[in-house]
């Protein structure tokens, strides 16, 4: 664990202001794809103001047609889900709304949803 935490923290070194990063997080094994979106998240939170995730995506290639086309997945929806449990971690540790706010504003929740 260490070791892999000082890989992400050495790799973050490289980032610079202003950067905009894009993650594929394909690979052979499916468990080290959950690694991978951890270590996404992991730079995510600690990017600089100007930085930007531009896009997280997994190639499903068990869904692969007779076409011989591999799908490309967004991945960006899980990344989603874990702003939402951050902002609900932060509402009940804390009791504040910041994230939860932002969240709401950004146009996480459309009016569908409203009432629920």
């Amino acid at each position: 664990m260490n070791e892999n935490f000082d890989r992400l923290a050495e790799a973050k070194k490289y980032i610079g202001k202003d950067d905009v990063l894009s993650f594929d997080i394909t690979h052979s094994f499916r468990s080290l794809a959950f690694y991978e979106l951890l270590a996404v998240n992991f730079f995510k939170l600690s990017m600089s103001e100007g930085d930007r995730l531009d896009f997280v995506s997994y190639g499903m290639f068990e869904g692969q047609g007779d076409d011989g086309i591999t799908p490309i997945v967004n991945q960006e929806p899980l990344l989603k889900l874990l702003d939402w449990t951050k902002a609900a971690d932060e509402f009940k540790r804390f009791g504040t709304t910041h994230l939860l706010d932002q969240l709401l504003k950004d146009g996480e929740i459309d009016d569908s949803n409203k009432g629920c």
